[in-house]
């Protein structure tokens, strides 16, 4: 993070020593260790051979209790320069964060659906034995899923952090369920092999409009968490009857 001060708050990390880093540096550190972690989880899952939901679970709950440990669980102010450009900074009337999500889901589309890699990808989660024995390099395309997964977490946090002005540790507690809403109303199957951007795009239009009817409706909190593990359900239970009957179709 930064040394320095926002509105006038102290800066947690100062007696640690740290000399402060400019708004590129800090930026390639936290993709870094967003790399770190996810190579973390990939080598877990794939040389371990431990359930991946289990796994992530697990690393979830040990990265955020030392980030925790490491802040004393206090929000770290930062400096203001050339940080907070993605948030502040305007491009053909949007921020560059609208503009960085637009990249980001077109590179996904193109990867996906355009190249062999992203063929890979579908084929592994639709039957991960049948790519294995298709010739797939199983292993090293799993484990890169992963990776790529935690450095655009880390880069949601640098957006994050830009929005909100400071490091908070504890901000973003529920983002992993709203996530796995998000692609599940968009049509995305928790089963693999079928899924595509544009669909968990819908996906983050229709929870966002959810969200926005909530507020404007001043339900309280408890009711949007029942709405939403209600939302959650119904899309899960959907997913696996459109399955069964394609199955029952096929037989």
């Amino acid at each position: 993070m930064f040394n320095g001060s926002r509105n006038g708050e102290p800066n947690h990390f100062k007696n640690r020593g740290n000399a402060g880093l400019d708004a590129g540096r800090a930026i390639l550190i936290t993709l870094a260790i967003g790399f770190l972690l996810g190579l973390i989880n990939a080598l877990l899952i794939t040389k371990a051979k431990v359930n991946a939901f289990i796994a992530t679970l697990a690393t979830a709950s040990l990265f955020s209790g030392l980030t925790l440990l490491y802040t004393n669980s206090k929000p770290v102010s930062m400096a203001t320069g050339g940080y907070d450009f993605l948030s502040d900074e305007d491009f053909l009337g949007a921020p560059l964060s609208v503009w960085l999500l637009a990249v980001l889901v077109a590179a996904g589309w193109f990867a996906l659906s355009k190249t062999v890699y992203g063929r890979g990808i579908y084929a592994i989660g639709g039957n991960n034995e049948a790519a294995r024995l298709a010739g797939l390099p199983v292993t090293s395309l799993r484990a890169s899923t992963y990776v790529l997964t935690a450095m655009l977490a880390a880069l949601a946090g640098i957006v994050l952090g830009s929005v909100i002005g400071v490091g908070q540790p504890g901000v973003a507690v529920g983002v992993t369920l709203n996530s796995i809403a998000i692609v599940i109303i968009g049509g995305t199957s928790l089963l693999g092999g079928e899924g595509a951007m544009w669909r968990t795009l819908v996906g983050i239009l229709i929870f966002g409009t959810i969200n926005n009817v909530f507020d404007i409706l001043a339900f309280p909190q408890a009711t949007q968490e029942v709405a939403l593990g209600v939302i959650v359900l119904a899309a899960v239970s959907l997913d696996a009857y459109t399955r069964s009957r394609k199955r029952s179709g096929e037989a």
